[in-house]
């Protein structure tokens, strides 16, 4: 039987409370990249996703959660590299993250993802997380 500790909305909103402390950027959302209109998006945001199936292995789960970060490009279209540089740096000091039900792995694999087609270019930070289910 799944644990309480399994509910999707639960892990985004407990990684997101530390992204949020760690002041990665002013807008943190969770699930998907919203669509906001062009003249009031912001310079950069982050979005927090569980991006994977999410595994009951009796004593504990197992999932993989997403940090993507947002930068919008330069004026060109192209990367805004020493903004995004300037944000991953900041999302590091997060780690390693300390949470009574989940267990984040402090090792994260960053992922260029390229441009998202709406004048950003993402990166994302990937995590393994084991969820406590006792």
């Amino acid at each position: 039987m799944f644990s309480t500790n399994y509910d999707i909305n639960k892990i985004e909103v407990a990684l997101k409370n530390v992204v949020v402390a760690g002041n990665i950027s002013k807008k943190v959302f969770t699930g998907n990249r919203p669509s906001m209109p062009e003249d009031k998006s912001p310079d950069d945001f982050v979005v927090i996703s569980v991006s994977s199936t999410l595994s009951d292995l009796s004593a504990y789960g197992r999932c993989v959660c997403a940090i993507d970060i947002f930068c919008k490009n330069l004026p060109n279209g192209c990367k805004n590299g020493g903004n995004m540089s300037i944000i991953t740096q900041k999302a590091r000091t997060i780690f390693p993250i300390k949470h009574d039900d989940y267990l984040f792995n402090s090792e994260p694999n960053i992922i260029p993802m390229g441009s998202d087609g709406f004048g950003y270019h993402v990166e994302r930070i990937q995590i393994q997380l084991l969820i406590k289910s006792i």
